[in-house]
C-alpha cells in the first residue's frame, strides 16, 4: 500500500489549529487509498482510537514555549525599548 506521512512538529495536543488540519488531510488520505503516517513532537500524547500510524519524534517545535517569568522579563524589555524609542522621537 502506498504511505502518505504527514510531518508536522508543531503539534502537541489534541488541541490547535495544526492538529485539526493534520486530521482533515489523513482522513482524505485515507478515503484516497493510501495508509496516514503522521509524524509529531515527543509531547504528542497517541491514543488507540486512531487508524493511522502517529510517530512522535521531534523534540523541538516552532513555537518556544516561555514561562511566566519570561514572559514577564520580555514585557518588561519591550516596555523599556520601546519608552526609549519614544523619549529620542519626542526630544529630538
Amino acid at each position: 500500500m502506498r504511505r502518505f506521512i504527514l510531518v508536522d512538529h508543531s503539534i502537541t495536543g489534541l488541541a490547535g489549529h495544526h492538529y485539526e488540519y493534520a486530521m482533515h488531510v489523513l482522513r482524505a488520505v485515507e478515503r484516497a487509498g493510501y495508509e496516514p503516517i503522521l509524524v509529531t513532537n515527543r509531547k504528542f500524547q497517541t491514543s488507540g482510537e486512531r487508524a493511522w500510524t502517529v510517530l512522535p519524534v521531534f523534540e523541538f517545535g516552532f513555537w518556544p514555549e516561555y514561562s511566566p517569568s519570561s514572559l514577564l522579563r520580555l514585557a518588561v524589555r519591550m516596555y523599556k525599548s520601546l519608552s526609549r524609542v519614544l523619549f529620542k522621537v519626542r526630544f529630538s
